[in-house]
């Protein structure tokens, strides 16, 4: 069960350069621009998520709250919004 797992967690590992790759064939010659951003934005993601989730799951494991898994709600609210931003951006960009 175990390799099976890690096999279906292996089949993700190249989704980001695929996507970067789409990105980079859709962008009009602003390929550094275009990384230099996503970088940025996926380290400043990673300083403040990393510690932002250890302070919830160290709130949630906290005497006195009836939930251990507030970390998992907050990600799980992250990614509703995320999902659904990128969706109204989308749907915004495609009415001009």
């Amino acid at each position: 069960m175990l390799l099976f797992a890690l096999f279906i967690a292996g089949l993700s590992e190249g989704l980001e350069p695929a996507l970067q790759g789409l990105a980079t064939s859709l962008d009009m010659g602003r390929h550094a621009r275009m990384f230099t951003t996503v970088a940025v934005i996926e380290t400043v993601g990673k300083l403040i998520g990393g510690p932002g989730m250890a302070r919830l799951f160290a709130i949630g494991r906290g005497g006195g709250h009836g939930s251990m898994g507030i970390c998992f709600l907050a990600a799980s609210v992250c990614s509703f919004d995320n999902v659904y931003w990128d969706e109204t951006t989308l749907t915004d960009s495609y009415q001009r």
